[in-house]
């Protein structure tokens, strides 16, 4: 449940991103693996490696989500239909969730309107047999 993907080949925060998350996770783990050894150069080596391709991967595959960011006048109208397309999901995934959350609620205040649509068509009801008894004592005290 949630919002629709726009097309199939839409993609999750984290999945887009799979690219920095993963190469931040290995740095850490290089990082983990330097730790053992204090004095190891080619641990210290590796980790100073992994920090420059981590800054080029950023620069690399985030530059349009950190452009976005500046202050500075958008290249083509994609930015701009981006931004709002971003805007209306989350607005539209904000909406799902309220609606998630307050789906336990909205149960019981429709079992109540039930209850309350069930008593006044007895109400209904009753009134009409009375009437209708009203009607049958009537006829009968007339043809004595």
């Amino acid at each position: 449940m949630g919002t629709e993907p726009v097309s199939p080949h839409y993609e999750s925060f984290v999945r887009s991103r799979r690219a920095v998350v993963g190469l931040t996770g290995l740095l850490y783990g290089v990082f983990l693996f330097d730790q053992l050894n204090t004095h190891s150069m080619y641990g210290q080596h590796a980790v100073y490696q992994m920090y420059t391709l981590l800054a080029f991967t950023i620069c690399a595959f985030e530059i349009r989500y950190i452009s976005m960011k500046l202050p500075a006048p958008r290249l083509t109208w994609f930015y701009s239909a981006y931004t709002e397309h971003e805007y209306k999901q989350l607005i539209l995934n904000w909406q799902d969730k309220l609606e998630e959350a307050q789906r336990k609620f909205l149960s019981y205040s429709k079992e109540q309107i039930d209850y309350y649509l069930l008593h006044k068509e007895f109400v209904y009801i009753k009134k009409r047999s009375l009437s209708n008894v009203r009607l049958f004592i009537i006829c009968l005290v007339s043809r004595k």
